[in-house]
C-alpha cells in the first residue's frame, strides 16, 4: 500500500497529489476530454465551478491543484469528480457494533472498480494544526472511501441506490470531501445539512472520544439519521428513507441482509474485530452473493480492494489492502 503526506494549503496539496498520480492520470483523464466537447455536458462543468466557488471554494483549489500537478486539464478534472453525470457508482458493506461496556466495534469493505496499486494510497493531508488520513483513487476524492482525523473522528462512505441525481447540487464526492475535515459530529450534521448533494450517500462517522456513533442517509436535500446503541449493517441502499425495494440492486440487497443477520448473531459481550472482519470476509462465484468481493476473479466488476477496521476499547486501528495483501495495525495516537 502506497503512503503519501501532503502538506501546504489546499491548492499546494492537489498539486502534490496530482504529481504523485500523474502517469494514470494523464490516461485515466483522456475519455473526460473527449466528452468535454458536449457543449451540454460543458455547460454542467461550469455550473459545477461555479458551485464550488461559491459553496466550497477550498475544494475547487484541491481539484485544480491535482490537475495542475498532473499535467491535465482542470474542466476534464472537474467532471471526474462528478461521477453523478456518468451514473458511476461505489459499492461498500459496513458494520458496527456496540459492546455493553459502551465500546465500539467498526468494520468497512470498500470496493470499486478499476483500483490498482498505483493509482491508490493511503493519503495524510497535514494543515498547520491538523490532519486527515484516508484512502484515495487518483480519481476520486478524499472521503469517497474511508477517513480518520486528528480530532478524533472516524468515517466510511457508502454509495446509495437508486441513483437519484439532481445535477445542480455539489457532487457527492465533494461533499464527502468536506466532511472530512470535520471537528466534531455536530459540525458534520451542520455540514449535511446546509450543502444539497447531486446524488445520495450514506455517511458512518465516530468520535473516539465521545464513542458517539452514527449512519446517515443523506438524501438529495434532507438527512435520515440513526445513533448507534447496538449493532448495525449496510451496504448501497436506504435503510431510514422509505424506498421500492425492489429497485435495490441484488448485491446491495444480499449483503445488507447477509451482513445484518450474522452481526445480529454476535454476543456483545464477547464480540471481537475479528468477528466482524469474517462476517465481512463472505464470498461464493456468485457476484451477487458475495460481501467480499475477490480481486482478480471479477475483472468488470467492483472488488473489495480494502477493509479498514476500528476497536474503540483498545483504541486501534486495522488496514488491510487487498491488492497487494498488505496491512497495517497501529493505536490511533501512533498516526499523530
Amino acid at each position: 500500500m502506497q503512503y503519501l503526506r501532503v502538506h501546504g494549503n489546499d491548492y499546494e496539496m492537489g498539486l502534490q497529489i496530482g504529481e504523485h498520480f500523474s502517469s494514470y492520470l494523464k490516461q485515466a483523464i483522456l475519455p473526460y476530454e473527449e466528452e468535454l466537447s458536449n457543449q451540454e455536458l460543458l455547460r454542467e462543468v461550469r455550473h459545477l465551478k461555479a458551485m464550488l466557488k461559491e459553496e466550497y471554494p477550498n475544494g475547487l483549489r484541491e481539484i485544480y491543484g491535482r490537475a495542475d500537478g498532473a499535467g491535465i486539464d482542470r474542466d476534464a478534472t472537474l467532471l471526474m469528480f462528478f461521477p453523478e453525470i456518468q451514473k458511476r457508482v461505489d459499492g461498500c458493506t459496513t458494520l458496527f457494533l456496540r459492546k455493553p461496556n459502551g465500546h465500539l466495534l467498526f468494520s468497512h469493505n470498500e470496493d470499486d472498480k478499476n483500483f490498482t496499486e498505483g493509482n491508490t494510497a493511503l493519503i495524510r493531508y497535514e494543515y498547520e494544526d491538523f490532519w486527515v488520513i484516508g484512502y484515495t483513487m487518483a480519481e476520486k476524492l478524499l472521503g469517497s472511501s474511508y477517513a480518520f482525523n486528528s480530532a478524533g473522528l472516524i468515517f466510511s462512505t457508502n454509495y446509495i441506490y437508486p441513483v437519484e441525481t439532481h445535477l445542480e447540487y455539489l457532487s457527492r464526492y465533494v461533499l464527502s470531501r468536506r466532511l472530512m475535515n470535520a471537528k466534531s459530529i455536530s459540525e458534520v450534521f451542520e455540514i449535511l445539512n446546509e450543502m444539497k448533494v447531486a446524488s445520495p450517500f450514506s455517511l458512518n462517522v465516530l468520535s473516539r472520544k465521545t464513542l458517539e456513533a452514527w449512519n446517515i442517509e443523506k438524501d438529495n436535500e434532507r438527512l435520515y439519521a440513526h445513533k448507534i446503541t447496538d449493532r448495525l449493517g449496510r451496504a448501497n441502499h436506504f435503510l431510514m428513507r422509505p424506498f421500492d425495494e425492489l429497485s435495490a440492486h441484488p448485491s446491495t440487497a444480499f449483503r445488507t441482509e447477509y451482513v445484518q443477520t450474522e452481526v445480529a448473531k454476535l454476543d456483545a459481550q464477547t464480540a471481537k474485530l475479528e468477528d466482524l472482519k469474517k462476517i465481512l470476509s463472505y464470498h461464493e462465484e456468485d457476484y451477487n452473493r458475495c460481501v467480499y468481493k475477490q480481486p482478480g476473479l471479477f475483472t468488470v466488476l467492483s472488488v473489495t480492494v480494502s477493509n479498514f477496521s476500528y476497536d474503540s476499547e483498545t483504541d486501534t486501528i486495522e488496514i488491510y489492502d487487498y491488492l497487494n495483501n498488505t496491512s497495517i495495525k497501529k493505536g490511533y495516537s501512533e498516526f499523530e
